[in-house]
């Protein structure tokens, strides 16, 4: 499954007062999560993006994601396994004099879901 949020961080806004969006997921793996910084960014676009109230990338809490022109490409292995299965990025952009939209990609493996389990079960034993 893939998800894909555009995330726009108006000029000069403040790290105190990011801007932020939900990624509504499944239960799942998260495999990879891409971060598109447009031309212009100058790294000076800060991005961070949490499960809950905890910071997953970059994993270091209080650390950003930067760039421009490029796509930060993120190998992961983490599980969404308790609703509401949903990460939330975060920007901010102090200093900067032109808006900037991010393109934010998910990508995640389904797990198998307790109906499908209980299917398996039943005809397979378990």
């Amino acid at each position: 499954m893939i998800y894909q949020k555009p995330l726009t961080v108006p000029k000069n806004t403040p790290l105190s007062d990011p801007v932020s969006v939900v990624i509504q997921c499944e239960a799942g793996v998260i495999t990879s999560l891409r971060v598109g910084f447009p031309p212009g960014c100058a790294d000076m676009v800060l991005v961070w993006v949490t499960e809950r109230e905890f910071q997953i990338v970059p994993a270091e809490a209080g650390t950003y994601i930067r760039g421009d022109d490029v796509v930060i490409d993120l190998s992961m292995d983490y599980e969404l396994s308790e609703p509401p299965f949903e990460l939330t990025a975060y920007a901010a952009s102090p200093d900067t004099y032109f808006d900037h939209t991010l393109q934010l990609l998910v990508t995640l493996t389904p797990s198998i879901t307790r109906t499908q389990r209980s299917l398996w079960t039943a005809l397979f034993g378990g």
